[in-house]
């Protein structure tokens, strides 16, 4: 009987543990889920501050080229006029103490069809404008 009774004791004992144990265990349980719920909540946070980031970053490069391209088209465009002004002081110069009527009809004809002035550059921006202001309204 001693020896019921003594593994009744040592059965309480081990229950007690055990309930401790468990005890001591859900709660590790409960604090393991609320880390892993305030993880995934920082990692969603930083996907979407990733996405977003990604999102400017694509949509400032595609700004700074398409004002890269811009300023290299205006620059081609103020080019274009300086040399055509050019050519019409020249033609201009030269117009007035030119008495050969054949001669006068080349330089008139040269006045009026510049051939510094490229239209497709022109044209270009004036689309590259178009499509950029459509595509931010």
């Amino acid at each position: 009987m001693e020896d019921i009774l003594s593994c009744f004791d040592s059965y309480n004992e081990l229950e007690k543990q055990w309930i401790t144990y468990r005890d001591k265990g859900t709660k590790l349980a409960n604090t393991l889920e609320v880390i892993k719920d305030k993880l995934q909540q920082k990692q969603e946070s930083l996907s979407t501050l990733e996405s977003r980031y990604s999102k400017n970053s694509n949509s400032s490069s595609n700004n700074n080229n398409m004002i890269l391209r811009l300023i290299n088209y205006f620059k081609d465009i103020v080019d274009m006029y300086v040399s055509s002004l050019a050519n019409k002081k020249t033609i201009l110069d030269t117009l007035l103490s030119c008495n050969d009527r054949d001669q006068l009809i080349t330089y008139v004809s040269a006045w009026q069809n510049d051939i510094h002035i490229n239209r497709d550059t022109i044209e270009t921006i004036q689309d590259m404008l178009t499509t950029h202001v459509s595509i931010n309204i």
